[in-house]
């Protein structure tokens, strides 16, 4: 009985996890639809063009910007990415020649595992292939679903908003299409944002590891504004490869190349954000980190990603629906008593 409970509980938390899964990747695709929607809105705006001429003139400018710079920068990009690769293993064996010149370190290291034998272990054998397959297969089926839920959700968006708002009873339908309204236009706000922030955060990033000597400063640039898309947890994770390998090149280079993502990501926090901020949608600090920390914990990468648009949804929820709906009404009948 004990055995079957565990059983039915285990298997619930996976199917509520896997739903997460689901409804974060259906937000992530109305993320993108509504940054190409409200931008073919504002194209139509100005050249007088048909809404679906200005979308397919939208993505189409996305595609070929993709494929010139895959084409312009794909070789030296691909040799670094290559060179990053080679390089990184190469950091972990310095570090830890010069971690086992001290005592301490020797200590240390002699409490933790081979490299070689973790990868022997786990990549080496047919369980740990599976899982890496299993990975990969997870990876591109999530890819597929959200090109797949932009494709729709963008050619017919009046279709899913109004089934959504026919949902609301009808004496409410007002306030909930003023709600999908604001709502829409925060999250093309903060796309444009974040947008703008993670290209500043490359452009920057790659500059100064060019300045202060560190290899492969363009791949480097390019992994810290594609991770930047995650606020917080994002920079460290995109600062971790770029580190280890200054740290080969020397402790002065590696000081400078420390000096860089934290100058960057400075700069970032304190002067771009803030001015992009100040005339586009904002969200404070400690919802975003607790937002990051409850959908990062039950919902792994996914949760991460997702998390400053599920934020900006429930502020934008609370202050539509709850303040303005519910609290200033309410006072608003008060007065007229």
């Amino acid at each position: 009985m004990t055995v079957a409970i565990v059983i039915l509980i285990g298997g619930a938390v996976a199917l509520i996890g896997a739903m997460l899964r689901m409804v974060l990747l259906i937000l992530l695709a109305v993320v993108f639809a509504v940054f190409i929607q409200g931008a073919a809105r504002r194209l139509a705006r100005r050249l007088s063009w048909p809404r679906w001429v200005c979308v397919a003139a939208i993505v189409s400018a996305f595609a070929l910007v993709v494929a010139g710079t895959a084409a312009l920068l794909g070789p030296s990009v691909a040799g670094q990415a290559e060179e990053l690769a080679r390089r990184v293993p190469e950091s972990f064996a310095a570090l830890r020649d010069k971690l086992e010149s001290t005592g301490l370190g020797a200590r240390l290291l002699s409490t933790a595992p081979e490299p070689g034998s973790l990868l022997e272990s786990n990549m080496f054998d047919l369980s740990g292939m599976s899982r890496w397959l299993g990975g990969a297969i997870d990876a591109f089926s999530a890819v597929a679903f959200l090109l797949v839920m932009i494709a729709f959700l963008t050619v017919e968006p009046a279709l899913y908003r109004d089934g959504l708002i026919r949902l609301v009873p009808p004496a409410h339908r007002d306030m909930a299409e003023r709600t999908a309204d604001e709502i829409e236009a925060r999250l093309f706000e903060w796309t444009i944002a974040r947008f703008t922030a993670m290209a500043a955060v490359s452009v920057l990033t790659g500059a100064g590891l060019w300045l202060a000597g560190v290899p492969m400063p363009l791949a480097l640039g390019l992994l810290a504004g594609v991770f930047s898309f995650v606020p917080f947890v994002g920079p460290i994770v995109a600062a971790v490869p770029g580190l280890l390998i200054a740290l080969v090149q020397g402790p002065m280079i590696a000081l400078a190349a420390l000096g860089v993502y934290v100058g960057v990501q400075a700069l970032e926090g304190n002067v771009i954000t803030p001015l992009l901020q100040s005339k586009m949608a904002s969200l404070p600090p400690v919802l975003m980190i607790v937002s990051q920390f409850v959908l990062g914990a039950s919902a792994g990468i996914s949760g991460l990603i997702t998390a400053g648009p599920v934020a900006l949804l429930l502020m934008t929820l609370v202050e539509c629906v709850y303040i303005e709906g519910i609290l200033e009404a309410g006072d608003d009948d008060d007065a007229g008593d």
